[in-house]
């Protein structure tokens, strides 16, 4: 005896359809939150990498007076 149900094996054009548009307001809402924390990482990581520089800079100067007054 069938079973009058039909199983299914994919999904129809229109449950797709409503997943991208779900997907794309999601990420529509997300966007401008996500921009902020990149760009507040972004001036972190350069203010982490100018007093590197500057550590090394100091480093360097300190080293070139001890070695000449000798």
């Amino acid at each position: 005896m069938k079973s009058s149900f039909q199983v299914r094996k994919a999904f129809t054009i229109a449950e797709l359809l409503l997943v991208i548009g779900v997907m794309a307001i999601v990420i529509a809402i997300a966007a401008p939150s996500l921009y902020d924390e990149v760009v507040k990482i972004m001036i972190e990581t350069r203010r982490v990498s100018f007093l590197a520089s500057a550590r090394n800079l100091a480093s360097a100067v300190d080293l070139h007076l001890s070695t000449k007054t000798s």
